[in-house]
């Protein structure tokens, strides 16, 4: 399996796309470059270990994070260890197993994510 990692800009939004990245995707990515910084990032279930290591979010601080998972089969479910993990660090996290689709609108005067389950967040409600 080939593992994918996307940054881009889009108008206002930085957006980072770690397709299934390991413990040791993400130590060799965080080797490779020293900006990581994004303002959304989207992240699937590697098959060995947990996406989106403490190391990794503290390079990236993004102000939402939206992990791929489902339901079937079970080893595609955001584990409760990660989902413990990923709230304490206080910032909005999307699962996409109870949310169903997200949608991304960029924009220059800001960015917006939106679920199928109702929930937003906004460049403007994450401005400190």
């Amino acid at each position: 399996m080939t593992t994918r990692v996307l940054l881009g800009d889009f108008d206002s939004a930085k957006i980072l796309l770690l397709s299934d990245l390991s413990r040791a995707g993400q130590s060799d990515l965080l080797s490779r470059t020293n900006d990581l910084h994004a303002d959304i990032v989207l992240a699937g279930l590697p098959d060995d270990g947990e996406p989106l290591g403490d190391a990794l979010l503290d390079a990236i601080q993004p102000k939402v994070t939206v992990i791929a998972d489902s339901e079937f089969p079970a080893n595609r479910r955001a584990s409760r260890e990660l989902k413990n993990r990923l709230e304490k660090r206080g910032m909005p996290v999307i699962y996409t197993r109870t949310a169903g689709a997200v949608t991304i609108l960029a924009r220059p005067n800001g960015w917006v994510v939106r679920t199928m389950d109702g929930q937003r967040f906004s460049s403007a409600s994450s401005s400190n």
